[in-house]
């Protein structure tokens, strides 16, 4: 920890019952406004589009934010914590196949779902990848397919095995991304 003592830090555990074990997906996402106040993001987690039980996982965001002493912030998105990149300042990556199903979001436009979450989140810009629908629980999050090492830095997935559902798609991301620039008007470095 970079020469701090960390004998003086606690731990206190806090006990919560869960019906799955992927945290990222369903804690809240924290942001801070201008003014030093502490907002938990709830993205309304709905077990990956209805396909597993998440009567407890539903109301993990709400008790974390709560026992932070923070600002419950609802939204009208449905999502999952793992199905956005963000490279903190500005630009995100998502996926269309995840955020942008009927399993989640029916009926709000890409549109609709930008402005909601860049006010949200304080992005300037979306870069979108399709992904795949169906073949996993998430629909494709982001992170399988690309994530940020720094600003203007992203490793990105290529499927080499040319008999895999993702083979195309990989690629095809990879394509984007090397034509995309960030929020502040970089081209983007893709490893």
């Amino acid at each position: 920890l970079g020469g701090l003592d960390t004998h003086n830090f606690s731990i206190e555990l806090i006990e919560f019952t869960t019906d799955d074990l992927w945290f990222r997906d369903t804690a809240p996402t924290f942001v801070k406004k201008q003014n030093g106040t502490k907002g938990g993001i709830n993205f309304n987690f709905n077990g990956w589009g209805e396909k597993q039980e998440h009567t407890y996982d539903g109301k993990v965001a709400d008790f974390i934010t709560t026992t932070a002493n923070a600002k419950i912030i609802n939204l009208n998105l449905v999502l999952e914590g793992g199905s956005f990149e963000i490279d903190g300042v500005g630009t995100a990556i998502l996926t269309e196949s995840s955020v942008l199903n009927d399993n989640r979001n029916p009926n709000v436009t890409k549109e609709e779902f930008e402005e909601e979450l860049k006010l949200l989140l304080g992005l300037k810009k979306i870069i979108w990848l399709k992904g795949i629908k169906g073949k996993d629980i998430t629909d494709a999050h982001v992170d399988f397919y690309a994530r940020f090492s720094k600003v203007g830095t992203v490793l990105v997935s290529r499927e080499n095995y040319t008999q895999t559902y993702d083979y195309e798609i990989t690629r095809e991301n990879i394509e984007i991304l090397q034509n995309s620039i960030d929020a502040n008007g970089n081209q983007l470095e893709v490893i």
